[in-house]
């Protein structure tokens, strides 16, 4: 039988939201060659005022998506905590918990953040996360402003199994290399099991986590306590699964070796499966080009773009005429 696949998204129910939500479903239905059935959940924050049945979110009807609220009582209780420690981003907090709060049915699941796109076949990599029970992920670019082994040992454990390699190493700074298992979150392909081990563990974590670390990767270090404590086998991902589009720099390694890691990084480009646009570009800035309708047309019209952007641009068009068509149903 074909695997399942459950895609899990946060968003806040706005236009921006709405663009993006449009752009990754489009590209999941189309190029991801998800093996059997999938749905994409989305979990709602309450910062917005466009509903499920708002004409932005029109598309998504002739799509497998489902809208899920994130709880209320929690969203009120996170934007008081919000408000009492003076960062607004933390009431979405709230929308990331709705992710946790039921098991999952699916074969595999897959943790994206909305602003990603789809490009290529992600069916290699979901039958050999089934296959080998995985948890699969790139590894962060850089540490966390938080010493992991240090609060491993607070929690009463301690990270043997194999180091993943910073993925900004060799890039932007040469030390420290190795970690424990501090992923980016923002492409996460599970197993089942190991999906419904982060659905019993990863909150409670992220609870011990917030107690003592203000940072803004709360999550991912939660993330890391949450693998080392059921030891979750994972499958480090390179840039083709969670590829910024930021014009590429040379490594800064020298001669060879420096070499050699700017050639993987060109080729690992040209072969992208998954584009994260989080980053700001000359003629892209995803707040700003995905929240204006005007701005995001400039940007698919432009012609002046470097590498990275035409990447993205060259993932988008293919969907303009359905996007530019989405609240009339066209």
């Amino acid at each position: 039988m074909a695997l399942s696949t459950e895609i899990h998204v946060p968003a806040s129910p706005n236009p921006r939201y709405a663009n993006m939500l449009f752009f990754l479903a489009a590209s999941l239905a189309r190029n991801a060659g998800l093996p059997g059935p999938w749905t994409l959940v989305v979990a709602l924050g309450r910062d917005g005022s466009l509903t499920p049945d708002s004409p932005e979110l029109a598309w998504a009807r002739d799509l497998p998506v489902e809208f899920r609220p994130a709880d209320a009582a929690l969203w009120e209780a996170f934007g008081a905590e919000a408000k009492r420690r003076q960062r607004p981003d933390h009431v979405h907090n709230a929308t990331i918990l709705r992710q946790l709060d039921q098991p999952y049915a699916a074969d595999v699941v897959l943790f994206l953040d909305a602003d990603t796109v789809v490009t290529r076949s992600l069916a290699p990599l979901i039958a050999e996360v089934e296959a080998g029970d995985l948890l699969a992920a790139k590894p962060a670019w850089q540490p966390p402003d938080i010493d992991l082994d240090a609060m491993l040992g607070r929690a009463g454990l301690r990270y043997d199994g194999p180091p993943i390699t910073y993925s900004g190493w060799g890039w932007s700074f040469l030390a420290p290399k190795h970690a424990p298992p501090y992923l980016n979150s923002g492409v996460t392909v599970c197993s089942n099991r190991t999906a419904n081990l982060l659905q019993r563990d990863l909150a409670r974590d992220f609870a011990w986590i917030d107690e003592q670390y203000l940072g803004r990767y709360g999550w991912q270090v939660a993330q890391c306590l949450t693998i080392v404590r059921n030891r979750i086998a994972c499958l480090s991902l390179d840039e083709r699964y969670n590829i910024g589009i930021g014009a590429p720099a040379p490594s800064i390694l020298p001669g060879a070796e420096g070499a050699l890691l700017d050639a993987l990084g060109e080729e690992q480009a040209r072969d992208a499966r998954v584009i994260h646009y989080c980053t700001p570009a000359r003629h892209f800035v995803r707040n700003r080009t995905m929240g204006d309708d005007a701005l995001l047309r400039a940007f698919l019209d432009e012609a002046n773009l470097d590498e990275g952007e035409r990447m993205l641009q060259s993932a988008l068009l293919p969907f303009r005429d359905a996007w530019e068509g989405r609240m009339e149903g066209r």
